[in-house]
């Protein structure tokens, strides 16, 4: 039997691995297989793949339209491939062993503590998981959104991890293409542009350092209406004065390392419009969780927003405002203040103040 090669990291592709990629002909067709192969061998009920594509209609229909996403499927696959898919009365599988998956094999480099491994983990993220592919199934789109801020966040630390390793090495030219990678991501992670300062000084490059410090200065403005750290502008004013430049932490390290790898960052002040704007919830109403947690040592603050229901609420709004986004950045202790009063006081009971993130976050 032939194994089936399944690139799912910026895209949908799937082939044996001699062969043309493979006609997947329908979205919910490739939706179906990406959803069976992460991970790949584990064993799904027919009835909940029948809600996760076809939530919105009878339960007879979802059943035969699943019946019929399944023959498609198999039929796409080949008679040799098509083996590794699984059916058996009302379950359906997939073979691990007759798949490869660029998914699974990243997150098993992704643990390692090798660079070699790190950096392959990092070349197989081309892109979103299943980016362009869009299904008009809620169930299906949410499990599509956390996966992709999931592995997200772990590329994130990946390449946080990897960038350590080669300031630590001296590696000045991988460590600039890690970093520019970083930022390219989450161009509001100031320790990596940070970071790019003080690759572009070992170079000679002080222009480059110095309008490394702009872009930092203008998307922080642009995006959150704020100035760069006090650290930031430090490093700005002895880069200008010539003097030798401070140890600092690398990043990927230390209480650096939190805000490196924190992803989907936004403007917490939008937040705090939106729950301005929402009513509070009534007595006994399920509500949404949302935490701030304090990093002392950065004088930053973290908000998780945790779903508790994927239900419309009356908090519509303010999880319209964050729907994907889990993690959150307000870079100024003062500013956050009167807005987690107000969230404080629309989500009674619900929202705390509590450091430091990495336990929030576990």
């Amino acid at each position: 039997m032939e194994y089936l090669r399944v690139v799912l990291f910026g895209g949908f592709q799937a082939a044996p691995p001699s062969a043309r990629p493979l006609i997947v002909p329908t979205r919910k067709a490739q939706a179906l297989l990406a959803y069976c192969l992460v991970p790949p061998g584990r064993v799904h009920q027919r009835e909940k793949l029948a809600a996760l594509l076809w939530g919105e209609t009878r339960d007879d229909q979802a059943r035969n339209s699943l019946r019929q996403c399944l023959f498609v499927l198999k039929s796409a696959l080949g008679s040799n491939v098509s083996r590794a898919l699984s059916i058996s009365g009302d379950t359906v599988a997939i073979d691990a062993h007759a798949v490869e998956v660029d998914v699974a094999r990243f997150e098993r480099l992704a643990a390692s503590h090798a660079a070699e491994s790190l950096e392959e983990a990092v070349s197989l993220y081309r892109g979103d998981f299943l980016e362009g592919l869009v299904i008009d199934e809620e169930p299906f789109e949410e499990w599509l959104r956390q996966e992709r801020e999931r592995l997200r966040d772990v590329v994130m630390e990946v390449l946080a991890r990897l960038l350590h390793h080669q300031c630590a090495q001296q590696a000045t030219g991988a460590a600039m293409k890690t970093a520019r990678r970083l930022v390219g991501l989450d161009p509001l992670q100031e320790a990596v542009h940070r970071a790019l300062m003080r690759l572009h000084m070992k170079e000679g490059r002080r222009d480059l350092a110095l309008r490394q410090y702009d872009v930092c200065a203008a998307v922080l403005k642009r995006e959150l209406g704020l100035s760069p750290e006090s650290e930031t502008r430090r490093l700005r004013d002895e880069i200008l004065s010539g003097a030798p430049l401070a140890h600092a932490t690398l990043p990927g390290h230390s209480e650096e390392a939190g805000s490196v790898s924190a992803a989907a960052i936004a403007d917490t002040r939008n937040v705090a419009e939106s729950a301005t704007d929402s009513e509070v919830p009534a007595p006994g109403q399920r509500r949404h969780r949302v935490a701030f947690a304090a990093v002392p040592a950065r004088v930053e603050y973290h908000a998780l927003l945790e779903q508790a229901t994927r239900e419309r609420e009356r908090l519509q709004q303010l999880v319209a405002e964050l729907h994907s986004r889990r993690l959150l950045l307000q870079g100024r202790m003062e500013e956050m203040a009167n807005r987690a009063m107000v969230l404080k006081r629309l989500l009674p009971g619900d929202t705390c103040l509590a450091g430091p993130a990495r336990q929030l976050r576990a």
